[in-house]
């Protein structure tokens, strides 16, 4: 099977390994092409969740903001559905958040010396080694 070389200061080299060190030490030793896109597209994807969640965040602190001024200075007498929504927002966002961390540790405690892997898996990687060409960085 044909490798490739890719650099180490392209775009999405330093989109997969920005703040992982999981992900560095991985593309260190053998990667093939199929994980690597599979790498990039999940970098991706959780750059974009990021970046829909600061625009959310800022918005609701920025409306929050407002909706306490009004409240304070100009007497307003009842909270915007706004507050309301970015409130249900945070606690909701953080209980995801709680959620994600709880079941991370629960996995780490879940490591098995004796796994052995099925046929399925067997198979997968099989067919893996067969089609998927192995990446080198430079």
């Amino acid at each position: 099977m044909k490798e490739f070389t890719l650099k180490r200061d392209s775009w999405h080299y330093k989109l997969v390994t920005f703040g992982d060190k999981e992900s560095e030490t991985k593309l260190k030793y053998e990667v093939d092409m199929c994980e690597y896109v599979w790498m990039v597209i999940r970098s991706f994807a959780l750059w974009a969740f990021f970046a829909i969640v600061a625009v959310l965040l800022a918005f609701g602190v920025i409306h929050s903001l407002y909706d306490l001024v009004q409240y304070i200075f100009f007497g307003k007498e009842f909270i915007e559905k706004g507050t309301v929504i970015f409130l249900t927002f945070v606690v909701g966002f953080l209980v995801f958040a709680s959620i994600i961390v709880f079941l991370a540790w629960r996995e780490t405690l879940r490591s098995d010396p004796d796994y052995k892997p099925g046929f399925a898996i067997l198979a997968y990687r099989k067919f893996k080694d067969k089609t998927c060409s192995r990446i080198n960085f430079e």
